[in-house]
């Protein structure tokens, strides 16, 4: 694979001299390399189960976010393109970002800066028109989709211990939406980056504690409630306290006023009707399916505890 992707630098980014390639690690469908030339960094992103259009989409949000010091820029190659594709791969070459992911002990002063920098990514993104999507569920639709899964990876309990995890994602999702009737209906659509978690967030100290967020795969119109509502509970390592005076500094710098009770009864209603990361169960590795699971039914349980 090395050998091919210095020969797809090379057609594409003739400029850019590679002196090393690594592979990194990330909870993520891509395939992603960080490549050394000269004394500058790049990431280098191989894309799957994703379509051009979706792709395009993704890096023209990116790109307005980039434009504004809150994320990372794409390069464009000699076509002059953001997208690659050349031998059926599909890929980015994409600037490289130092510094490092907020910790499970962020400060108070951490919180309220990645919270003014999460709003401004919302309000430089308003202006981007999206088509929209069908996102509200009723009670019927979410039982419906739950149940047939459930039969489907009923046949299949033996191919790998992940089976056991979405097993249990969809018991404790059948047990809630039963008892609760519960339906979704997103209530503040908005351009959202899609999946905010500490992972997919740079803070650099050299300047000044500067928010940066990355990995842009899912960015496109949602319920702003739900990615404020998710990144909170994220960030604050699911302490209540941190997680209430994240969701206070939002509040405060965008001058909207909520209740944080209706945030996280609408997060927990996304949890119960949404099918991610079932859904790519094919595509993604097992130990990253894995902590995605256990991800989604330690949200779901907190959600359930704050809303008893």
């Amino acid at each position: 694979m090395y050998d091919s992707i210095l020969r797809y630098l090379s057609n594409n980014y003739p400029k850019i001299s590679v002196n090393t390639i690594e592979k990194i690690n990330v909870d993520s469908l891509n395939n992603v390399y960080k490549i050394k030339s000269d004394q500058k960094y790049f990431i280098l992103k191989f894309y799957k189960n994703i379509t051009h259009s979706t792709l395009e989409r993704v890096l023209k949000i990116q790109s307005n976010c980039s434009e504004h010091n809150i994320a990372p820029s794409v390069l464009l190659n000699e076509e002059n393109s953001f997208i690659t594709v050349e031998e059926n791969h599909m890929f980015t070459m994409q600037e490289y970002l130092e510094g490092e992911h907020p910790s499970t002990e962020c400060n108070q002063h951490t919180l309220n800066a990645i919270a003014q920098h999460m709003h401004v990514m919302h309000v430089v993104s308003k202006n981007i028109e999206l088509p929209n999507r069908k996102l509200s569920k009723n009670y019927e639709e979410i039982m419906n989709e739950i149940v047939n899964y459930q039969s489907y990876f009923h046949t299949r309990t033996s191919e790998n211990i992940a089976i056991n995890y979405i097993s249990d994602l969809l018991d404790l999702r059948y047990r809630i939406i039963q008892k609760n009737k519960i339906s979704f209906s997103p209530q503040h659509l908005s351009l959202t980056h899609g999946d905010l978690k500490p992972s997919n967030i740079i803070i650099s100290h050299c300047e000044g504690e500067k928010v940066k967020f990355i990995d842009f795969d899912y960015a496109g119109i949602n319920d702003l409630w739900i990615e404020i509502g998710r990144a909170a509970v994220l960030l604050s390592n699911y302490d209540v306290k941190k997680m209430c005076y994240f969701l206070e500094c939002y509040s405060f710098v965008s001058k909207a006023e909520f209740s944080i009770e209706k945030i996280i009864q609408q997060l927990l209603s996304y949890l119960i009707q949404s099918n991610f990361p079932i859904y790519i169960y094919d595509s993604i590795k097992i130990e990253n399916l894995i902590t995605v699971v256990k991800e989604r039914i330690k949200l779901i349980n907190f959600c359930l505890d704050i809303t008893k």
